[in-house]
């Protein structure tokens, strides 16, 4: 007979006993006794047994599973049996830890349930992690500490995503504690420093590496602890003054951004000083405990502010300032994001059995602090730098909790991993080694770089001058040009060097890199972020001082290569994103919008900081690269592609004379401007304004003439009608004349940056310009008569075009001057076509039309015959690209391949599954449901937010629907303000009003999403039912109402807690 309770330890919790069973079906079936047949044949005639029967015919379904099962069973067993010494390695590692001191708590030893739940984690659970070199090794198998310590360090970051998913830190209890037990058992003395320490280790590096910077922005702190130290008398007759005076240089931390304790405290203390004075000594009293300090403190200002509505602001973050200034060698400045994003990036976990109080999350930050307190102690460096710049009007900081504190916001703002600083440049010999000689690369660059690709050398140059390292954003301030710009230079120099040298390729994991044919690479934190930093080769680095670079500028000026390698982004052409209100649509466009503009993937601009990137989009759309515009009912095609207007000529007295012009749409006018290079200043600037017209000129006549010939060869265009004079007012008589509307077109419409076709015959043109110059009369300067000139830049001469097609198939009139149908993609295309080779137009650059509310448009009528032009296949530049022609212009019109269009749809408003079937398949919906977890760990009080909103929208999505349901953006004002007040700001001000407009004022079912059929006491209740005595109301009428209960909005049930703990 086995042994049942090993065999059970041996496989695990989980599954022990079903394993068990089926070893015991298999002693009574077989009749058999499992140690013996393992003593004997180690099983196989039993396996054998089981096989053939697994395959018999008179065996029901039921029972051939039962001999499958069995066979994993058996197997298991023999694997029991194999991995003796890992058996009763695990019964020593059990046994010892049951002597060792929780981490989170010394006086306290780990439960036999949290033991074994580890050791289970340590025999079985490597597989599920997806560290394949490791997956299938039974850590009790393991009795080499050094060969555990490269699997700690391998598998750690997944054992800590894997906890954090459980809810527990079982994987990570058990890789260190049996990192511990081998070193005891060996005596080896290696054990690795937790991953929290080697974070933090990272954190103060990265600090170290950024401190000019940091020290510039966060210095006040220790200027404003030493002001309050010169200035704080709690005795001081005038306690108001004596305050606002001690917490002057505190504003940061007391006066900013909505947020004012300061300014609390200080009215409080101008209309009771003696009050207020006593709080503080009581704030200030250690023999009273702290969480009572905080609720007196907070319960006297409630007092004083409730009465007149207002917030007193005297929160965790508040207090904790009070005291870090009194006692700055005991506390630590508190903020609740500030934790949050700090123990997010080194993988602390809250343990709330450890901390119980009103403040538990005061002393939660605090033991964060105690943790990063120990490595600053240990950092000599670390602290002589902060010393030195410390002077008489900064407090001391002979504690370093000021510090150490500074250290824990800097860290908070940068999320570091095990790679973002390091000393080591990638790749080692070891990993690539191009093997190139300083002599290849001579070679090399005099006959490949140097000739043809002047970007790259002038990348080259820069990096010489700053002794041959540099990141690319560091090249970018220093010598202009952009950061993907310099990526591109790398990148290209790169794949050269590999194809002229025929080098193998360097691979990063799956991926192929090519920049480390020519540099070194590595992490770095470059100005408070994290940056990557290249190095020049070593034998690059000689070669290129032996070469003479002098007549190569730093400057970056771009060239043709620029843009070969730019990453494309990942967002599909048309996306909309929809869901319910309040889940962060018209937010994440900001970051969509981005991502496309810099040809980013979505998910890395949405790792970086919101305000960085917010920031961004709205320098990208005062540059005109995105346009935002909202839906509705009235919403036409007119305003979005193009319509008719009515004008009023000016030049009429009566002003009677009504003209009728075509507009552009904002779509179309968008799509226009997108059809504009960025052109490349060192080798063609076409001089285009923001909103090119496209002109008909006659240069005389059609066909060669003299006056042609004349304009071409010049530079500039000229028309007649010159008995006039040079003046043209609205006294000028056209009536024997005529030229009106010609002269009024070249002299006041036409506009510096606006081309110019030169008409060659009515459907030909052979010329296309720029006006450069404003209307000048020539004094008869030339014998043609022609004396009225603007100067133009002529692009293309000698071409002969015929652009009836583009010019909405109309052939050109004898009009001398007026405004074609050409669109200016159209214009641009043709320039292009017949650009000399040494000219080039830089590619356009991506540009981004937001359309909110999408679906309360009418999208058929809006759209258009453009339903079918957005599709991504049908965009003008695609194979596939198609035009239309537009019913009122008459212009042929596309969409430009590089608009991308993102749509913002609210569901709660129109479900989007009455959006037109031909709308839906030409976009990609993107779903943003509310996301609960997103404010896991902001609580009001003992309230948990996350879970609150989880429960409504449950309820929210029984009682209506998922599409109706609640965002999670109302909430996110409680992340740096999590108070009553706020709260109840958000619930009486959007949750209720919300509810109304979802319920349609079925109060009803409003109260049961609010909880408030589930509170005894109506003081509670946010919504209550408030009986009618009709009779009384009324008299004996019969107005037919079958209830007799109207309900009312409970005010006082906002500022209310417990209102909030039934939801």
């Amino acid at each position: 007979m086995f042994s049942r309770d090993e065999f059970m330890s041996y496989v695990g919790s989980a599954s022990g006993s079903s394993y068990a069973a089926g070893l015991k079906a298999i002693e009574s079936i077989y009749g058999v006794d499992i140690d013996g047949e393992y003593a004997g044949d180690k099983c196989r005639n039993l396996f054998q047994k089981l096989e053939q029967d697994k395959r018999s015919t008179e065996l029901n379904k039921t029972e051939l599973k039962r001999r499958s099962d069995m066979t994993s069973h058996l197997k298991k067993y023999v694997e029991y049996r194999e991995n003796a010494t890992a058996i009763e390695q695990r019964k020593r590692f059990v046994s010892w830890m049951q002597g060792q001191p929780r981490r989170d708590d010394p006086t306290k030893k780990y439960s036999v349930e949290t033991i074994h739940a580890a050791a289970d984690k340590l025999q079985s659970g490597l597989k599920k992690l997806g560290v394949s070199k490791y997956a299938e090794v039974n850590c009790f198998a393991v009795t080499d500490p050094e060969y555990f310590a490269e699997l700690h360090k391998a598998c750690y970051a997944k054992a800590e995503e894997s906890d954090k998913k459980q809810g527990h830190r079982d994987f990570r209890n058990g890789l260190d504690f049996y990192m511990q037990f081998l070193s005891e058992q060996n005596n080896a003395n290696i054990i690795p420093a937790s991953p929290m320490q080697e974070k933090i280790k990272l954190i103060i590096a990265a600090y170290k590496a950024d401190f000019e910077r940091v020290n510039q922005e966060e210095r006040y702190k220790w200027e404003a602890v030493g002001c309050y130290w010169r200035n704080w008398d709690i005795e001081a007759e005038n306690f108001a003054q004596m305050y606002a005076e001690a917490f002057k240089e505190a504003s940061n931390l007391l006066a900013a951004n909505m947020y004012w304790p300061y300014k609390m405290v200080v009215t409080f203390a101008e209309q009771e000083p003696d009050k207020v004075r006593e709080l503080f000594r009581m704030l200030y009293n250690e023999e009273i405990p702290l969480a009572q300090r905080y609720v007196d403190f907070r319960a006297a200002f409630d007092e004083f502010y409730k009465p007149q509505k207002l917030n007193h602001y005297q929160d965790l973050h508040a207090i904790s300032v009070y005291l870090s200034f009194e006692y700055p060698d005991k506390y630590y400045i508190y903020k609740y994001k500030v934790f949050k994003d700090f123990s997010s990036n080194i993988g602390y976990v809250t343990d709330r059995s450890k901390f119980q109080s009103e403040v538990y999350k005061l002393e939660a930050f605090f033991d964060v602090c105690e943790l990063v307190l120990e490595e600053v102690k240990k950092d000599t460096e670390l602290q002589e730098i902060s010393s030195a710049r410390l002077d008489e009007e900064c407090y001391e900081d002979g504690g370093l909790h000021l510090l150490t504190h500074d250290i824990v916001y800097f860290g908070s703002k940068n999320a570091l991993t095990d790679d973002t600083v390091t000393d080591d440049w990638w790749p080692s010999l070891d990993e690539y080694d191009p093997n190139l000689s300083k002599e290849d690369w001579k070679k090399y660059i005099l006959e490949v770089e140097l000739p043809d690709h002047p970007s790259p050398m002038q990348m080259l140059k820069a990096m010489m001058e700053l002794n041959g390292e540099a990141s690319c954003k560091r090249l970018s301030q220093l010598y202009g040009g952009t950061v993907s710009a310099y990526v591109g230079c790398a990148v290209n120099l790169g794949k050269r060097v590999k194809k002229y040298f025929d080098l193998p390729a360097c691979m990063d994991g799956d991926q192929e890199r090519y920049f480390p044919n020519p540099f070194l690479g590595k992490n770095m934190i470059e100005d408070g972020v994290k940056s990557y930093c290249y190095k020049i080769r070593p034998e690059l680095y000689e070669a290129l001082q032996e070469i003479d670079l002098s007549h190569i500028s730093a400057k970056y000026e771009e060239d043709e290569e620029v843009s070969e390698s730019t990453q494309k982004t990942d967002v599909n052409k048309n996306t909309i994103l929809y869901g319910p209100p309040g889940t962060g649509k018209t937010y994440n466009t900001v970051v969509y919008a981005v991502a496309i503009i810099e040809n980013k993937l979505l998910a890395d601009v949405k790792r970086e900081s919101y305000s960085d990137v917010l920031e961004r989009y709205n320098t990208y759309r005062a540059e005109g690269l995105i346009e935002f515009t909202t839906f509705h009912q009235s919403y036409g095609y007119e305003e979005f592609i193009e319509g008719i207007k009515p004008v009023m000529d000016n030049t009429d007295e009566d002003h009677s004379d009504i003209q009728y012009s075509i507009e552009d749409g904002l779509f179309k006018a968008f799509c226009n401007k997108s059809a504009m290079p960025a052109t490349k200043k060192s080798n063609l600037d076409l001089g285009l304004n923001k909103t090119p017209t496209i002109w008909k000129v006659s240069l005389w006549s059609t066909g060669d003439n003299p006056t042609r010939t004349e304009c071409l060869n010049n530079g500039h265009i000229r028309i007649g009608w010159d008995d006039y004079g040079p003046d043209i007012t609205d006294d000028t008589d056209f009536t024997e004349n005529g030229g009106k509307n010609v002269l009024n077109s070249f002299i006041y419409k036409m506009k510096v940056g606006d081309i110019v076709f030169s008409c060659y015959s009515s459907t030909t043109i052979d010329a296309i310009g720029v006006v450069t110059g404003d209307y000048e009369w020539c004094d008869n300067q030339f014998d043609d008569g022609l004396n009225r000139m603007r100067k133009v830049n002529w692009i293309v001469k000698g071409i002969n075009e015929d652009i009836v097609e583009i010019n909405g198939g109309s052939t050109m009139t004898l009009s001398t001057v007026y405004k074609l149908k050409v669109s200016l993609a159209d214009a641009l295309a043709l320039i292009q076509k017949h650009l000399p080779a040494t000219a080039h137009m830089d590619e356009k650059k991506n540009h981004v039309f937001i359309i909110d509310e999408i679906n309360r448009g009418n999208i058929s009528k809006i759209f258009g015959e453009l339903i079918t032009l957005i599709e991504s296949s049908k965009r003008v530049g695609q194979p596939e690209g198609m035009k239309a022609k537009l019913p009122y212009s008459q212009q042929l019109f596309g969409v430009p391949d590089n608009v991308y269009i993102i749509g913002t749809m609210n569901t709660a408003d129109r479900s989007i599954a009455t959006i037109d079937t031909a709308l839906r398949r030409r976009f990609r919906f993107k779903e943003m449901m509310p996301d609960a977890d997103v404010l896991k760990g902001i609580s009001v009080e003992d309230i948990s937010v996350s879970e609150m909103l989880a429960r409504m929208n449950k309820r929210i999505s029984v009682l209506y629907d998922r599409e109706h349901t609640i965002g999670h953006a109302y909430f996110i004002p409680l992340r740096d303000n999590p108070t009553i007040e706020q709260l109840a700001e958000i619930f009486e001000n959007a949750i209720v009003p919300l509810l109304q407009e979802y319920f349609y004022e079925d109060y009803e079912k409003i109260r049961l999403v609010l909880g408030d059929n589930n509170k005894d006491n109506k003081e509670e209740q946010f919504i209550v039912v408030v009986e009618n005595d009709y009779n009384e109301l009324f008299g004996s009428a019969d107005i037919g109402f079958d209830d007799s209960v109207t309900y009312e909005i409970n005010r006082a049930a906002f500022d209310n807690i417990e209102a909030y703990r039934s939801i």
